[in-house]
């Protein structure tokens, strides 16, 4: 696991071993809330890589977790990177869980609209979603909006 504060990766590693016994854990890092010297970044990956696990759980948060695995991809040898976001939060104790029929009735992301982060979450489901759907029904009935070229610089 790397990610999140110290004592919630502590919980969540707690709660994954009490609620699911045959899971292995090898390690896990709870990485400073700043950018790593190239040195920090290089000493993990040697510690990583030295354990040799199958999944590494990443909770740093969005986007910034995608940009490490991005990053760490060619870094880490033989192991599933997993995005893991507020998996951290849930199961190490620092956020409420929605209860079990709202998480089963696929409206969890509703209960967490209306939690204490409303105006970073409000952009991300309502805002952004409503701009991926827009573009997906664009682009499902074939109207093209504009050209994106950026790949094809040589």
């Amino acid at each position: 696991m790397y990610g999140g504060s110290d004592d919630v990766v502590v919980k969540m590693k707690e709660y994954l071993e009490i609620n699911y016994p045959h899971i292995s854990i090898i390690g896990y890092y709870s990485p400073p809330f700043r950018e790593l010297t190239s040195a920090e970044d290089e000493q993990i990956c040697r510690k990583i890589n030295e354990k040799k696990p199958d999944i590494i759980c990443v909770g740093l948060g969005t986007p910034k977790q995608d940009y490490w695995i991005d990053e760490h991809l060619d870094k880490i040898r033989g192991s599933v990177m997993i995005a893991s976001g507020a998996t951290f939060d849930f199961f190490g104790g620092r956020v409420k869980m929605a209860p079990e029929f709202i998480r089963f009735s696929g409206f969890e992301w509703l209960y967490r609209l209306f939690s204490k982060d409303f105006k970073r979450l409000f952009k991300r489901y309502v805002i952004m979603h409503s701009v991926f759907i827009w573009y997906f029904i664009l682009q499902m009935s074939g109207i093209h909006v504009r050209q994106v070229r950026r790949w094809l610089r040589e």
